[in-house]
């Protein structure tokens, strides 16, 4: 387009580029640049009005199945706190404020929307009475006897006579009897039929028989198998993700199989009790099978098994008593190399070199390998931490003591002792320690502070708050140290 001043020729444009005058256009070309602008205008407001609908209904999905999955899990500092009055409980708020008065004869931390509690002791004649209720006191179900209840912290589930609820109280199975087995998996039986199901209430593994048993293997893994057995002819092993038969018993009449810790388990003699092969799980397949008669197998990383044949390893053709079997790399050692611990939280794995520890993530080294002990927090307790962009642990070094967050690589507390109490228990943001003065120090995570108590306090840490016992008289203090209710 010529500018009228100064005869430069620019390119589409307002105003020229040499003399910056205004450029002037044909009135009807104009017209028509403005229509296509608003049709251009129309088209993208259109498709941010789609783009806003679809991330509305992404949020609104992505916060129902949050609510309604493993949200609970995670450490709440808002939970109601639990308060004795007179042998009998209630709770309060964070604040000190009431929220149920005490009347309850026995009362557990609520976990999501609801707790259980008792509101009569044993008696012979009567039993006790337990209820479930939610945060406003309302009683969601009652019943005389506590074995008939269970509740599944990780995946927010009760199953209460049978029956499987979601955290809310929702019921997800109906017309089938269920009992809880664990890990978020329960046995059910229903019209000659009999298998597992998930939390969700969809069927894993199912059996035409109404009568089996299920055995599952204690384990850290986010992966678990089960033996299952219909105590006739029948004998299996499975994957409980995937409801895949892995290993089934070769005769049942001369071999029983019997679940061990961390995906292991023996296929052994009925007669003579002696093992005749150990089977490791992982990754959803049959990971090793050892038909030798060791003493035991264990795991010793994520990775690695250690294979102990006992005292009379000689008797048996070995040249020594322990051997390994590496999982990554599929072979069998003589010797243990420790590369790694096999402990990992969150997206961090430790390893170990010299006796010394430090942390890798994506195989890459965050913190060197040069601390005498890694401590982890309670895994619910750094999950909540991580969502505000904290990942902390607790590193001990030539008796110095530091809780230190990985993100910013800083020293957050230095505790004033070489001992604090185990931190891996509770969902529990408070660390008790007795410093090099024999004091009572309670440090708590979350607000940062410490307070110190004499040697003649006695201290209950739980999950959200702390009680001091002093001279017959209870104090509480929520995570900030605040004395909140004094009883």
């Amino acid at each position: 387009m010529k500018c009228n001043n100064c005869g430069y020729e620019n390119k589409d444009a307002f105003f020229c580029a040499k003399c910056g005058k205004k450029l002037t256009t044909d009135v009807s070309k104009t017209i028509n640049e403005k229509k296509n602008k608003n049709l251009v205008k129309t088209l993208i407001i259109i498709g941010i009005s789609i783009l806003l609908i679809v991330l509305f209904i992404l949020i609104k999905l992505i916060f129902f199945n949050s609510k309604t999955n493993n949200s609970y899990n995670i450490y709440n500092e808002n939970n109601p706190i639990i308060v004795e009055k007179d042998g009998l409980y209630g709770y309060i708020n964070k604040d000190g404020k009431v929220l149920i008065r005490p009347t309850y004869k026995e009362a557990s931390q609520f976990i999501g929307n609801h707790t259980l509690v008792s509101i009569r002791d044993y008696d012979s004649q009567t039993g006790s009475k337990y209820q479930i209720i939610d945060k406003k006191g309302k009683v969601k179900y009652e019943s005389d006897t506590y074995s008939n209840i269970d509740y599944d912290k990780e995946n927010d589930i009760w199953v209460i006579d049978g029956t499987l609820y979601d955290g809310n109280m929702n019921k997800i199975t109906k017309g089938i009897y269920v009992q809880y087995e664990g890990y978020g998996y329960s046995y059910y039986e229903s019209n000659n039929e009999s298998g597992i199901i998930d939390s969700k209430g969809k069927i894993v593994f199912k059996w035409n028989d109404e009568n089996i048993n299920l055995d599952i293997s204690d384990s850290d893994t986010k992966d678990h198998y089960a033996e299952v057995t219909n105590l006739e002819d029948k004998d299996l092993i499975i994957s409980l993700e995937t409801g895949k038969i892995l290993f089934e018993n070769p005769d049942t009449s001369k071999y029983n199989i019997m679940a061990g810790d961390d995906n292991i388990f023996e296929l052994y003699d009925r007669r003579t009790y002696d093992e005749v092969d150990y089977l490791w799980f992982k990754d959803n397949k049959l990971a090793f099978r050892l038909n030798d008669p060791a003493y035991s197998v264990e795991l010793k990383t994520q990775n690695l098994l250690e294979i102990d044949y006992g005292t009379y390893y000689e008797d048996y053709g070995k040249t020594q008593r322990k051997y390994y079997y590496d999982y990554k790399n599929d072979k069998l050692l003589e010797n243990y190399i420790e590369e790694e611990t096999g402990f990992s939280i969150g997206d961090y794995v430790q390893f170990s070199c010299s006796s010394k520890k430090g942390l890798m993530k994506n195989d890459k080294i965050v913190l060197p390998c040069e601390y005498d002990n890694i401590k982890y927090l309670n895994n619910n307790v750094y999950e909540y931490l991580h969502t505000k962009n904290k990942d902390l642990i607790i590193l001990e070094q030539n008796d110095n003591i530091c809780l230190y967050n990985i993100n910013n690589k800083k020293c957050v507390y230095k505790f004033k002792t070489t001992n604090i109490n185990d931190i891996d228990v509770y969902d529990s943001t408070f660390i008790t320690y007795t410093d090099n003065n024999d004091n009572n120090v309670v440090y708590n995570i979350l607000s940062n502070k410490e307070m110190i108590f004499d040697e003649y306090s006695d201290i209950e840490v739980y999950s959200n708050n702390i009680t001091i016992e002093k001279d017959n008289v209870v104090s509480y203090y929520n995570v900030s140290l605040k004395k909140i209710c004094e009883v």
